[in-house]
């Protein structure tokens, strides 16, 4: 027999053939009538899939809550029961544990448990162009690695010294004290640059360190950023002359306790207050997933009391 069925609203709203089941060619000609465009066997994991994120919201919801009621126990409550810790240092704690439950939510579900708080995401990045594009893979790369290019280091505004060495480039000394003597020292080992973008980060040299001849490139004020800095200069000069290549874990993980006692200590910390606050807010609302990013070899030239060039 032939097809006896009237037409409904749906088939004269899309123009249809009258009698037609308008999603019989998207769904393959399923014997089971389902949404247009949507092969009903597809339903039951569609809907799998719903709860699935249904109660993983729940549980991040109530991890979220458990970590900020644990923060009050660890400050407020009493000793015996595991009270009284310093402030920064419980806060650490619970905003570490959360930024690891909203990564761990993302990880399985890209669309993200607060897409209106992209908004934060923003605010987070400013002004800064590297800030907002690491940003944008931290929320939708998925964990991918980040190539930097040389365009984007020359981006950041970054401090380097190699010749300071007490605190960013400690593992030079000896070579430094080498070199000076006029020896061609080679050079394989990590010093340390800070820039917004990457916070303090760990740089990966290889090159040599030899007494420096001819005129050195560069000059005192390569960034007005850092113009309250001054490269250090050694007597003889010297000069590197290798590669360099950057790293970073791209995460927010909070350091409010290395901040305090940085303070407390009369030093300086690589992580103000605010940024702090900065990252611990984008690390609890902001669903991302930590990702390592890693710059491509590029050559760079310093001679001390100069900044490099790269």
């Amino acid at each position: 027999m032939g097809d006896k069925r009237i037409p409904g609203p749906v088939c004269l709203t899309l123009g249809c053939t009258p009698g037609a089941d308008p999603g019989t060619s998207s769904r393959s000609a399923s014997p089971v009538p389902g949404p247009i465009g949507v092969p009903s066997d597809l339903l039951p994991p569609l809907a799998a899939d719903l709860g699935t994120v249904a109660i993983d919201q729940l549980a991040l919801g109530m991890e979220l809550t458990y970590e900020g009621f644990g923060f009050l126990l660890d400050v407020y409550g009493p000793k015996q029961a595991g009270g009284g810790k310093p402030v920064a240092k419980a806060w650490d704690t619970r905003i570490n544990n959360m930024g690891r439950a909203r990564n761990s939510y993302s990880r399985q579900h890209l669309i993200g448990a607060s897409p209106a708080l992209g908004l934060l995401a923003q605010w987070f990045a400013g002004n800064d162009p590297m800030k907002a594009k690491l940003l944008e893979h931290y929320r939708h790369g998925r964990g991918a690695n980040r190539t930097l290019r040389i365009a984007e280091l020359k981006l950041m505004r970054t401090y380097i010294d190699l010749f300071e060495t007490a605190a960013y480039s400690p593992s030079l000394q000896q070579p430094i004290v080498r070199a000076m003597k006029g020896e061609v020292v080679s050079v394989d080992a990590e010093v340390r640059g800070q820039n917004d973008a990457l916070g303090n980060f760990p740089i990966h040299l290889q090159g040599t360190l030899k007494l420096a001849s001819g005129t050195p490139v560069g000059g005192q004020d390569a960034d007005a950023y850092f113009r309250k800095y001054f490269p250090v200069e050694t007597d003889p000069a010297l000069v590197f002359e290798g590669t360099m290549v950057w790293s970073d874990d791209w995460d927010f993980d909070s350091k409010m306790e290395e901040f305090v006692v940085a303070r407390v200590q009369g030093k300086s910390s690589g992580r103000k207050a605010d940024a702090n606050l900065q990252v611990a807010a984008v690390a609890v609302l902001v669903d991302g997933v930590p990702f390592k990013a890693l710059s491509e070899p590029v050559k760079v030239v310093q001679y001390s009391g100069h900044w490099p060039e790269y």
